[in-house]
Formats: C-alpha cells, structure tokens, sequence
C-alpha cells in the first residue's frame, strides 16, 4: 500500500522537524512562530482533506489490477473493503500525527510563560533583589511584552493555519495550559503575599488572556475552568489586601511603616480578607472577571 507506506514515512520526519525548529527558537516574549511549523502542519492537514479520494483511487487501481489478473468475482468482492479500513487506519494515524504537532507546538508557546514567571518570581516579597528590581523598574514593561507575543502569535496562527477546529484546539489546550501554570505559581507562593508589581503583572496577563481568547471563539465552559477560578480568587485576595494595608500605612504616618505594611501584617490581612471572600462566593458561582 503506497499511501500507508508514504504517510508512517512522513509522520516521524515531520514530527521530528517540528521539534528540532521549536527546539532551537527563542523562549522570550519575542518569539513568534515561523512559517515553517505551519507547513509542515497544513501538510498534514491537506492529506487528511484529500484522503478519502486517496483512498478510493487507490481502489480503483487495486481493481483494474485485478480485473487484468482475471481474478475471480468472489475474490473481488473480498477486496472491496480495502478502501473504507485504508481510510480509517490513515485517518486515526494522521489524526494522532496532528495531535503530536499540537502539543509540540503549544508546550513551547507555554515555555515562554515559563520564563516570564520566573523573572516575575525575583520579586517575591522579603527578598533583597526584590527590592532592587521594584527601585529600578516600577512600571509594568514584562507585563506588556508578554500581552504583545500573545497577540502577535494568536494573529499568526489565525492568518496561516486552515483548519479552524484544529486552530480552535490550538486555542484551547494554549489557554487551559497558561491557567494552569499561572495557578501552580502562586499555589507555590500559598503562605506569602505577592508584591505590588507581581499583582498589577499577573492581574494584567490574566484579564488580557481571558478576553483575547474569548474574541477567538473558546468555549464559557473552557474559559471558565477551575484554574481561572481560583486565579481570580487569589489576585482578588491580594489585590484588596494591598489595598487595605497601603490604607492604614498612609493614615497611621506616626507609627513605623513596618507595623503597619509588613509582610506578616499584611498576610493577617489577606486571610481575614479571603475569608470573607469566600463566604460571600458560597452558592453565587463567584467569577471574578474583569473587563
């Protein structure tokens, strides 16, 4: 079978190729995906649009080979299914192929969120670098330059791929991915209160990759998932703790700042605040968008 043949021989050489390209790009907020990840998934792609009338001439050629060998009419007949189980087993093959291609593609796009998370963990609260960064860097830079590769490869994967529901799948698993790392890094930061700039960053991605990929046509359900949920939840607790310890450091100006805006002071606060959070959040299905 030729078809069969050339398909199990382009999957691990397409593949491959995928991966050696992503493996030598950028990790940075200036990446964006080259053109030739997206032939080589169109590629794919395009064997799959065509592979039913693959299949049927391929049929038609077994047939006439047949019909020249004089075989039988029972004998004929038993080749007949040749066609439909050639489709399925391609299909289910290339289908698997593109799904391969998918994670490759969306694991290296989730690799940049990687490392702007971890230059947004050197300003953890109590450290000295911390300090100095906030000094030498108040405004939301990091910030920005990660909204603008979101935008800029969301663009680019809607202009070059042609397969909507695979682009929507692309769609998907990228969002439910950046979620769920953003929650796993302040689930590691669970006893200790962000810093300002870590609130004003993450709240600024969070609203920003919410509302980008609803524009694009991801599901409420998908959107609304549990790691958006408790994001929401933690940056609402932080941000309203900030709030209020700034409060009372501004009206207390005789007492120290230190008794009033310390780390210790303000995670009394936060769990003061996050309790009363979630007890109005009890049976309202609390979501905390932001527009």
């Amino acid at each position: 079978m030729q078809l069969t043949e050339a398909t199990d021989v382009a999957q691990p050489w397409t593949l491959v190729e995928l991966e050696s390209t992503l493996r030598n790009a950028s990790r940075s907020t200036e990446f964006v995906l080259p053109a030739e990840c997206f032939t080589m998934i169109n590629s794919i792609t395009a064997i799959r649009m065509q592979l039913f009338s693959l299949c049927n001439r391929h049929e038609m050629d077994n047939k006439q080979n047949d019909t020249t060998d004089n075989q039988s009419p029972t004998e004929l007949s038993m080749s007949q299914p040749t066609s439909v189980r050639m489709y399925t087993e391609t299909e289910a093959f290339l289908e698997g192929v593109h799904r391969q291609m998918s994670v490759i593609l969306t694991d290296h796009l989730l690799s940049v969120l990687s490392t702007v998370l971890n230059r947004l963990a050197r300003y953890d609260e109590g450290t000295i670098l911390s300090s100095i960064l906030t000094l030498a860097k108040s405004d939301n830079e990091d910030g920005k330059n990660y909204i603008h590769f979101i935008e800029i490869n969301l663009q680019s994967l809607c202009h070059n791929l042609i397969d909507d529901v695979y682009l929507l799948s692309i769609f998907e698993r990228w969002y439910v991915g950046q979620l769920r790392q953003v929650d796993d890094w302040l689930a590691q930061r669970q006893e200790s209160v962000l810093t300002a700039h870590q609130i004003k960053y993450l709240s600024a991605i969070v609203r920003k990759v919410f509302q980008d990929f609803e524009l694009q046509g991801v599901a409420t359900h998908v959107l609304d998932n549990v790691a958006y949920k408790n994001v929401c939840h933690r940056l609402q607790v932080e941000e309203t703790t900030l709030s209020v310890s700034s409060s009372l450091s501004s009206r207390q100006t005789s007492r120290a700042p230190s008794q009033s805006n310390t780390p210790d002071t303000r995670r009394k606060w936060m769990k003061v605040i996050e309790g009363g959070i979630s007890s109005i959040a009890q049976g309202t299905g609390l979501r905390p968008r932001q527009s």
